[in-house]
This record gives structure tokens, sequence and C-alpha cells, in this order.
């Protein structure tokens, strides 16, 4: 959100531009994808920052920190509304690719995608299309399906 890579890009150019071109998080809206106890301290700390959070969970409304939860077969009912969409999924054999084609279509345009859960998650393919067409802003990845990621991945 505060554009790090450019700002990190500037100073490496000895370019001192101030920019106000970073996005607040304040009165904007999360979905946090397994909303368990992982989930839940992200919940947590994005009601700290004011942001109106969906939890997506097998049992929804569990969490005080959830403004709306739905379960993972409604997610397509509120995916559009999310500037970030956060995944701490488990992996198994219903969420593999979860994050995928039809899932980022849904998106709303120029939101975020993290995943801190499992590589598995995401489909990397759809991913890279998504942020290639703009459709997807920006990813932060802590896991992918292969580590370290080849070189050769345009992620």
């Amino acid at each position: 959100c505060k554009r790090t890579r450019l700002m990190e890009e500037q100073q490496k150019n000895k370019v001192w531009k101030q920019t106000r071109s970073f996005i607040e998080l304040n009165q904007k809206t999360a979905v946090v994808l397994g909303a368990g106890s992982i989930g839940n301290e992200i919940l947590k700390r994005l009601k700290a920052f004011g942001v109106h959070t969906i939890g997506v969970s097998l049992n929804p409304g569990e969490s005080e920190y959830e403004d709306e939860g739905v379960t993972p077969d409604h997610v397509d009912e509120v995916i559009g509304r999310g500037d970030f969409v956060i995944s701490s999924m488990p992996e198994t054999k219903e969420t593999t690719n979860f994050i995928g084609e039809k899932l980022i279509s849904q998106m709303k345009d120029g939101a975020f995608v993290i995943n801190i859960s499992r590589g598995a998650i995401v489909d990397e393919d759809a991913l890279y299309a998504g942020l290639k067409s703009g459709k997807i802003a920006g990813a932060a990845l802590d896991v992918t399906k292969v580590e370290p990621l080849p070189q050769e991945s345009p992620l």
C-alpha cells in the first residue's frame, strides 16, 4: 500500500520526489480466506486500521473482528468487494487453486492478493495473468508452489 518498491527504486536512483500515490487502509475492505486462528489475528489487526473485514471460514461469525462472515461456498458473493484478498487457508483438496481464474475474475479491479498460507492455494498462472492485465494491483506471496521460486517464473 505504501508503494515500497517505487520508493526503493527512487532511492536507488537518487530521486527524492514526494508521492501521495499510496493507499490508505482506512475504509477499505479485506476478505480473509481462512478466518481460523491465524485469520482471526489478521482480522484483529485490520480492524485497528479501520478496515471493513469479511471472514471466509467453515464457521462464519465466530470472530469478534469480522464485520461479516461467509462460508467458502458463498465467497463469490463477497469477493468483488475486497480491496485486499488475504489467504490463510489450510491446503486441502478443496482449497488447491482456490485463488484461480474464476475467483480472480470476480475480484474488484485493482485488488491486492496476499497469500500467507500454502503455495497450492494460488493458481500462479492465473495470478500472473491478473497482474499483467492490471486486474490485480499487486500480490504478496509468502509461499509459492515451488520454493524457492524458479528464476524462469514470471512472478
